[in-house]
């Protein structure tokens, strides 16, 4: 099977950052993976067939940061991941908010935007996955 592989890069003052997409989460409707440095984000968006009657826009926001990512396993008494930080939450919440306006007035299918940091470089940011939303086209 042919991958359909898109790749881009752009320079930022901290480096250059890149967008890679179709090769990885591929029954996703939209997936990609940002570099930046040594931080990597997979960032996944799926929306569902039916429109719903409500009058608000379902919108889900996951960010999820493994400790995996940071190079720990988590050992003794705290053996699982536990709940969300409130970095987490934040990040989330800063996601949703930038991607809300974007959709049309009256769409109202339920979406969900899910990014997992995979590996993590403690000088930059890694909340930087939904900007590389456009490259499916």
């Amino acid at each position: 099977m042919k991958f359909n592989i898109k790749e881009k890069s752009l320079s930022v003052d901290s480096g250059i950052m890149s967008f890679s997409t179709g090769k990885i989460a591929r029954q996703s409707m939209a997936s990609v993976i940002v570099k930046h440095g040594k931080t990597t984000v997979l960032c996944t968006a799926n929306v569902g067939a039916e429109m719903s009657d409500s009058y608000f826009l379902p919108l889900t926001v996951q960010y999820v940061e493994k400790f995996y990512a940071n190079g720990t396993i988590p050992g003794g008494f705290l053996k699982r991941e536990g709940r969300p930080s409130e970095s987490e939450i934040l990040i989330s919440r800063l996601i949703d908010r930038s991607l809300r306006p974007i959709f049309a007035e009256g769409f109202n299918k339920e979406i969900q935007v899910n990014c997992t940091v995979l590996s993590y470089d403690e000088d930059l940011g890694a909340a930087m996955a939904p900007t590389g939303g456009d490259m499916q086209d």
